[in-house]
């Protein structure tokens, strides 16, 4: 490094100390996992590794074995364990505006599951059979009540609804399935709507829990399932069905349901569906075209404001890689460096100072001397007598000493140098004659210094 000036060589240091001083401020913006920077939390934890699959498959190789269509046959109860048993519809009365009046104890679904990619839909063609005789002649109904919907008949035809639920894989990505929302309806354009809460998540190599929560009236009704592989090749299941309603921090069980599963092919899951819509009366308009093509049985389905709610793949992870810093142990390498590189720079600036100042200082002794002399330096100009006469004209009090108040009188006396000269100059002066710091100038250490020049 060259210090030609002054200010320059400020100019440096000013610069260097600027890197250092301002070093933690570039420190939180290095790129973690370097050798010299702090690990990456995505390398312990999968949630911040934005390259990590969103495939719901590769994070949980147990839905590989949900995928497909299956056959169920369920038995319900109330919260008495008793079967359940019909109920009357009526549309204005808010009792029974969710009333089934059709068989509810044992029924048969047929279900089908598909995943692309990071998103999941479940769907559900439930098949009631025709209500029991002691139900269609009941003769206390209230007005509005009916045994049947639509143009049915009671006992003789049965109730075909549908239902199809939408997950996604989720930033967790842990394999857990978010619910996104669902379709619920008899097979008319009832259309989406949007999840309160919901997920399913798989338990080792054979278990699958879901939990799904909603508002009703006042209070919030939860329903937990477990579904268990009851064999090695995955193509049989058991559930179990809780649906539980909490209000006022009070939970009440209002029902369960036990079923069992068993895999078809898609042949034969379509004519399953055909078989136990004939055999129930389903009526023919209601039933949806086969085989299936559409993404969903309405109409209106979710769309990708939807689905980008929960969607890993469209959706902003609130698990982001913080910014990494500086090891310690590299921060206080980096630091000594610095360091070092500042005092070497003002060491080498300090030198160039003292240097500077030496040559000044021989050059205005010799200068002074030469105007006195009237000469120029040089090996035949410079003889002994001529620098003997030259200490005796400085000398004023003749004791073969130079004192400082000599040297002064004698560079004071310059008309050129005489205003310039300072006091700070004439201690230099004599600093720079007196080598062996006596305070005081011998004719010796007069000519060793102009010898210096």
């Amino acid at each position: 490094m060259r210090f030609c000036t002054a200010s320059a060589a400020i100019t440096v240091n000013q610069l260097i100390i600027s890197s250092l001083f301002s070093m933690p401020a570039s420190v939180e913006a290095v790129k973690c996992g370097k050798w010299y920077s702090t690990e990456c939390k995505a390398k312990t934890d999968i949630r911040y590794d934005a390259d990590y699959t969103n495939n719901i498959i590769e994070q949980d190789p147990i839905w590989s074995h949900y995928v497909g269509y299956w056959k169920r046959k369920i038995l319900a109860f109330d919260a008495n364990f008793d079967p359940v048993q019909p109920q009357v519809f009526n549309p204005v009365d808010t009792r029974k505006v969710r009333g089934i009046p059709y068989q509810r104890d044992v029924f048969e679904t047929l279900q089908m599951f598909t995943i692309d990619g990071s998103r999941f839909t479940e769907t559900n063609f439930n098949v009631y059979g025709p209500a029991p005789e002691w139900f269609c002649n009941q003769t206390d109904l209230e007005p509005g009540d009916l045994t049947v919907f639509d143009d049915g008949v009671c006992g003789e035809t049965g109730y075909g609804s549908y239902s199809q639920t939408f997950y996604t894989s989720s930033h967790e990505k842990d394999g857990r399935l978010e619910l996104v929302g669902g379709l619920n309806g008899v097979l008319e354009e009832d259309g989406f709507t949007d999840a309160t809460f919901g997920s399913k998540y798989g338990i080792g190599d054979d278990v699958i829990y879901g939990t799904n929560t909603f508002e009703v009236g006042g209070g919030i009704n939860a329903v937990t399932s477990t579904l268990t592989f009851t064999n090695q090749a995955k193509t049989t299941a058991a559930l179990t069905v809780d649906t539980w309603n909490k209000a006022n921090d009070v939970a009440i069980l209002l029902g369960t349901r036990r079923a069992t599963y068993e895999k078809l092919t898609e042949e034969e899951f379509l004519s399953e569906i055909v078989r136990l819509w004939d055999e129930n009366k389903i009526d023919p308009d209601t039933r949806p075209a086969l085989p299936l093509t559409a993404p969903c049985l309405s109409s209106v389905c979710p769309t990708e404001e939807n689905w980008c709610k929960f969607d890993p793949n469209c959706s902003v992870s609130p698990y982001q890689e913080p910014e990494g810093k500086l090891k310690n142990g590299f921060l206080a390498g980096l630091i000594c460096i610095c360091a070092l590189v500042i005092f070497l720079a003002a060491y080498a600036y300090h030198r160039k100072l003292i240097s500077d100042e030496a040559k000044r200082v021989r050059l205005l002794v010799a200068t002074r001397i030469a105007e006195k002399l009237n000469i120029n330096f040089s090996s035949k100009s410079l003889t002994k007598e001529a620098l003997a006469q030259q200490f005796q004209s400085i000398d004023s009090s003749g004791d073969g000493v130079l004192q400082k108040d000599e040297i002064k009188a004698f560079f004071m006396d310059s008309a050129e140098h005489g205003s310039s000269i300072t006091e700070s100059d004439i201690d230099s002066i004599l600093a720079a004659l007196d080598s062996d710091g006596n305070g005081e100038i011998d004719f010796v250490e007069f000519v060793s210094f102009l010898g210096q020049c």
